[in-house]
């Protein structure tokens, strides 16, 4: 960027000379080095390693007691042919690939999981209807004399305050009660 600015550089076609004219030049010889051995020395890929899975994006979910587990607010269920010990209760790793797919592995397997249907929900203004329906029969006053009476059975058979103080409890070897 320096450079561009200190070649007064404005629009993207004078960039793209400066880049191919000066900045290439100067790069592939103060800063390339040659390499001390010519032969190639990338290595193939091995059986054990997956290029998809390196290059995925991974995430770990805890597997619910009915083997599922939430991911990005949907829930998916493990097939029961994927089911093994340890599986309720344990971490999963989710792996999400490049061309959009999800690979769910526990331990050393790949699981199959499929999303859960989304549950049907009653619509609730129905049930908030009815609910208040229900409250408007009922006044205010009605409720408050039902609770008060309820407060009054507590108390009746008992003995008084005074008695009840007279009461010794402390329990003795002898006696329990």
């Amino acid at each position: 960027m320096k450079g561009m600015r200190l070649a007064s550089v404005s629009t993207l076609e004078e960039a793209n000379q400066y880049l191919e004219q000066e900045f290439l030049p100067w790069w592939n010889t103060h800063l390339t080095v040659v390499p001390a051995s010519a032969a190639d020395a990338h290595r193939l890929l091995g059986l054990e390693q997956s290029l998809a899975s390196a290059l995925s994006h991974v995430e770990q979910r805890h597997v619910a007691q009915d083997y599922t587990f939430s991911y990005h607010g949907q829930t998916y269920l493990i097939a029961s042919d994927s089911v093994q010990p340890g599986l309720r209760g344990g971490t999963v790793r989710i792996e999400v690939r490049l061309d959009g797919s999800m690979a769910v592995r526990f331990k050393d397997q790949w699981l199959q999981a499929a999303q859960c249907p989304v549950p049907t929900r009653v619509a609730s203004g129905q049930k908030k209807n009815s609910a208040a329906k229900v409250k408007s029969k009922t006044s205010a006053a009605e409720r408050t004399k039902a609770w008060r009476e309820s407060g009054k059975n507590l108390f009746q058979g008992g003995p008084s305050l005074s008695a009840a103080a007279k009461i010794n409890r402390t329990r003795t070897r002898d006696r329990f009660d």
